[in-house]
Parts: C-alpha cells; structure tokens; sequence
C-alpha cells in the first residue's frame, strides 16, 4: 500500500515548505522521528488514521475522503474537456 507513504511525503514536504524537520513533524502525531522516516520509505506501511491526521494537522493539511471518480477528479483538476 504506497497511499501511507505518499500521504507522510507529501506531509513532510508540506511541512518543510513551512520550515518544520521531519523530527518536529513526528513529534506532532506523536511518533519517533525514525517511525516517520520509515513510513515514508514504505516500511511497515499500517498506520492509525489518528496519527497520519495529527500529522497532517500539524503542517496545516487535512485528511479528507473524496470519491474515486475520474469525471469528479477532472472536474475539480479543471480538465473535464481534456
């Protein structure tokens, strides 16, 4: 399941874009900076909604559900009639 280290990325990028390391970041959702690191790597990728929301809390993002559809995702892209 790469969705957990896709998501810890793009949080730590986030959070680097708002001067944060990945040590402050993991201090946030109350994990080691190592656990973090290895999340983003893909190891042992299970991880609970609750840390990966505090987490993204942390850099100013929130976790959301949005449906898995191509029409809605070009839609909210902009490219419906690409």
């Amino acid at each position: 399941m790469a969705e957990v280290a896709d998501l810890i990325a793009e949080i730590i990028r986030y959070g680097k874009a708002k001067g944060m390391d990945q040590k402050t970041i993991a201090s946030f959702g109350q994990i080691s900076a190592e656990t973090l690191s290895r999340k983003k790597r893909g190891e042992n990728e299970d991880m609970y909604v609750s840390s990966l929301s505090k987490l993204a809390r942390a850099v100013g993002l929130k976790l959301v559900l949005v449906p898995d559809d191509p029409v809605i995702d070009k839609i909210n892209r902009g490219n419906l009639f690409e």
